[in-house]
Order: structure tokens, then sequence, then C-alpha cells
């Protein structure tokens, strides 16, 4: 019984999965022959269609991981004589949670050419909002993919070696430590609007993600900013958000590492990360004002042939 709520879950959704591009497909719904994997399946004859206005009507990609890009193929069914204006809004998401609007407004299919340009920027999840098509409730999207740029200049991530942790403070024997230690069984652990600092090696570098394992992440949200610094002591905004909860095994929950990515193309220059907790919506009242965190990496773009700190 649970296996065909799940189908029927799936169908309602709209979800659904690319068989050429690898693409993740999900919508909020579709009408009968045109489900959200014909947006890219690569055929110029089928669409996704949604009827309906307002926000009502979106389909979604979740490339798997996350991309640094400037663009995205938009195409819009244009099977008809006439050219048809297609409203929609495009948003952005690292996470899933928090979006950037990158374009809102009408677009003249058989006039514009389907890519669309925008900000380099970090993103996951590519999200079209349809707003109708020629004053109608009706959106037919034949095409969503990326426009790959020259194999040759992308960009290769490092992970920035950490020579030195500090905390504000921590609870009994859960020292900041334990958030670089690598033991599963370890974490660093305070009360709420405490933090713990990084320090890394080599100087100032551009960071662009901080990963945090959060502690029973199965079982809790925590709320955090993060912060970067270039000498320790003048401090800018990197991230502030709240961690997804964890949906796996317990097993595979406990070290998950959760991107907080930055949008900034070359990262933030920074010699010093601090995390500052915010405490966590977990089922004991008791521990809410509490952050326990078990690893945290930081990372960054290769600048051996190019750098943006010096």
């Amino acid at each position: 019984m649970r296996a065909l709520s799940v189908i029927a879950m799936l169908l309602w959704t709209g979800a659904s999965w690319a068989c050429n591009s690898g693409l993740e497909v999900t919508a909020s719904g579709y009408e009968p022959g045109h489900r959200p994997s014909q947006a890219v399946d690569g055929d110029p004859f089928t669409y996704w269609m949604c009827r309906g206005g307002g926000d009502e009507c979106w389909l979604e990609i979740d490339t798997g991981e996350a991309v640094q890009d400037d663009n995205l193929i938009i195409k819009w069914d244009s099977t008809y004589d006439a050219p048809l204006d297609a409203e929609f809004d495009l948003a952005l998401s690292v996470d899933g949670i928090t979006w950037k609007t990158v374009f809102s407004g009408t677009k003249i299919d058989n006039s514009w050419s389907p890519v669309f340009m925008f900000p380099t920027q970090w993103f996951r999840y590519a999200r079209v909002y349809g707003h109708g098509m020629s004053g109608t409730n009706e959106n037919r999207l034949q095409e969503i993919d990326f426009e790959l740029g020259d194999p040759g200049s992308e960009i290769e991530f490092n992970q920035r070696s950490i020579i030195g942790v500090q905390a504000s403070s921590y609870l009994a024997d859960n020292t900041p430590f334990g958030a670089i230690d690598f033991d599963p069984s370890t974490h660093w652990t305070a009360s709420n609007g405490e933090w713990i600092r990084f320090e890394l090696a080599g100087g100032r570098h551009p960071v662009d993600n901080v990963r945090i394992a959060w502690l029973n992440p199965h079982l809790q949200r925590a709320s955090f900013d993060i912060e970067v610094s270039e000498n320790g002591s003048t401090w800018e905004p990197f991230y502030s958000g709240v961690s997804a909860e964890c949906l796996k095994p317990v097993a595979e929950c406990q070290l998950r590492l959760e991107n907080n990515y930055n949008s900034f193309m070359w990262g933030m220059c920074a010699q010093y990360v601090r995390i500052i907790g915010r405490g966590n919506d977990g089922p004991r009242v008791e521990s809410r004002s509490k952050n326990s965190i078990t690893k945290v990496e930081v990372w960054g773009p290769d600048t051996s042939r190019r750098s943006v700190c010096d």
C-alpha cells in the first residue's frame, strides 16, 4: 500500500526524471501526455504543459550538485504559426530553500534566442514559473537545459586546510576540536549565540563554500550565520540560513556535510571563517538553545593561475 501511495504522489506532483540529460525534473503538475521529462528529452516535438497562472505552474530541474554557470537554455513551444508570448520567471537556488529570481518578463519564442544569461553564480536547482502564453493560461515548455561552455575554462575547487580552531565557549567536553578531528563521535556544542572560528593555512584565500555536518540532522534543523574575515577582527556576512532535515538512515545523517555557498564568482577573501549558532527546532525544548557541529570543511576555487586575494 505504501508503494502505491508513493507512486500516486509522484503522479500528482508531476515528478519525473530525464532520460538523456541526467537531470532530475519535477513540476507542480502536468496535462496528460505532456510530462515534465518531455522538457529535457531533446525532442522538439514534445513539451511539458501546465495550465494555470500566478506561481501555481512551475517546473524545476536538479543538477544533482551545485554548479557555477551564467546561462540556461529555455525554449517554449512554438509549433503554432504565429509567435507566442511566454510570460515567466526564472529562479535559482543552491539548497532548494532560498531562491533568487534572475529573470522575470515576457519572451517571444520565435524572435529571441533560447539562451538566458544571468550573472555568474552558484546554483543546483533552476525553477521556471509559467504565467501563461499569449493571453492564455497554458504553459508549454519545450526544452530547458544548460548551455555548456568550453570545458577548458572550468574552475577547479580545493578544500582549504584548517590549521586552528577556537570558540567563544563550549559545553562539557564538547570542545571546538570536535568539529575538525574526523571523529564522528565527537562534536563542538555551545549555547545559542556562541561561535566557532577556523583559521585557514597559507593566509588569505577565496572562499565560496563552507560545508557543515550538524549533530542529529534527522531530528532537528539548525539556524546559523557564517562570517568571514581577512584579519580575524573585521567580519563580513557570508551566509545565513537553516540546515535541511536529513531523511536518510541515521548512520548516514550523522556526518552528512551540507553545502553553504556564497554566490560571488571567485568567493570572498578570507583567512578566518566563523559559524554563529542560532539554536535549533529539535523535539527537546531544553536543547533548542544549543548548537552542535560534528565536522566542518572550507572550500574555494583553485587560484594557482589567478589569485584574487593578493
